[in-house]
Order: C-alpha cells, then structure tokens, then sequence
C-alpha cells in the first residue's frame, strides 16, 4: 500500500525513518523511503479520533477527549481506557463542541486570569474536555464509581493507566483549568468565585 490516504489531521509521530500516523480507525506507520502503508493495529474510538500522539518508551500514547489509549511501536494495544461524556453518544459530542462558558459569552473569565498568572496553566473544559500534565491524563465524563453518580474529572496515569484521583463536579459543562506542575485544578464557580481544587493524595480507584 502507498502513503496519502489519511485525514490531514491525524497526529503523527517520526522514528527512525517510519511515520506512525494515528487515524480515526486504524495505527499505521509509512516507510519514508518506500512509501509503503502498514496498518498495525485497529482500535474503536466511540465516534471520536485520535488529537494527540506522545512517544513513550517503545510505544506512542494515543488520546482524545474521552479515549487513553497506548500502543507499542508493533502494533500491540497495551490499554485502552474510555470514558463516555456527560450524557454520552451524539449528543453530547454535539453539546461539547457548542457549549460556551460564561466567561466567553458575556461573563468574567477569572479562569483566564489563572491561566495568565500560572506558568503551567493548561484551558480546559468548554464541555467535556480532556487535558494533561507530564504523568497524567485527565477525561470529564459522567461513567459512574463505587454506585455513585454524577459529573467527575477523572485523573489517569499515562504509564500504567491506573486512575489516580477523581473529582466530582455539579456541572455538566464546567470551566476550569489544570496546573501542569502542581496538578491543581482552578474552578470557575461563578462570574465572581474561583474554587482552587486538589485531588487526593491517598485514591483508591477499587
């Protein structure tokens, strides 16, 4: 098979004279010097394709807004975690692509002020967004835990995949933003509130 038959937008990642391309179904790499397409793996995104690639130690971790997965320069899935959005299938992917915080449609953004101030400030939310820090993947979703139910930012360990703190949360569409040092999360409450929140030291995900 030949190269260019993938989405533009699909995140890539170079090794040693192959390009590993992370498409909407499939793990593939390119030889550079043949031009010759190999599909390693297949994998079930949800409705969702891979938006970001980051190498690891003899393997690439592929991620999305809902989806952690990590896959070996082989081929060979090592984990896949997903967790569904607030409500879940089309619509919620719908409803986080047009939902707008306050701050952008009229309110103060006092999340913008952090972000401003804090050097490892990452945006986040606008819907159920996913973000990271060097060690962890962070996914908003509403997969209940231990019978509990509700909206939670759930904190992943990108080696193992182990989740490590979860956070819940009242809204469906929080604004918030994540330190990528210190892990804190600043929480929009209201035009005129910010809450600073920490995840657990001591979580048992059982």
């Amino acid at each position: 098979d030949r190269a260019g038959k993938f989405d533009e937008s699909a995140p890539i990642q170079l090794d040693q004279g192959l390009v590993y391309v992370a498409a909407e179904e499939a793990f593939s790499s390119v030889d550079l010097t043949t031009g010759a397409v190999t599909t390693l793996a297949e994998y079930d995104f949800e409705g969702e394709q891979p938006t970001e690639i980051e190498p690891g130690d003899g393997s690439l971790l592929l991620m999305s807004r809902q989806n952690f997965v990590r896959i070996t320069l082989d081929g060979s899935v090592r984990y896949h975690t997903y967790l569904k959005g607030p409500g879940g299938g089309f619509l919620a992917n719908l409803t986080s692509v047009l939902a707008v915080p306050s701050a952008v449609s009229g309110g103060y953004c006092l999340v913008c002020d952090v972000l401003d101030a804090t050097p490892g400030g990452q945006r986040a939310s606008y819907g159920a967004a996913a973000t990271e820090t060097f060690g962890s993947y962070f996914i908003f979703t509403d997969e209940p835990l231990d019978g509990r139910e509700g909206f939670s930012l759930v904190r992943l360990d990108k080696e193992s995949e182990t989740e490590t703190g979860r956070m819940w949360m009242d809204e469906r569409n929080p604004n918030y933003t994540i330190d990528e040092i210190t892990e804190t999360v600043y929480f929009q409450e209201s035009d005129s509130v910010l809450r600073v929140l920490h995840f657990e030291t001591d979580f048992d995900s059982r």
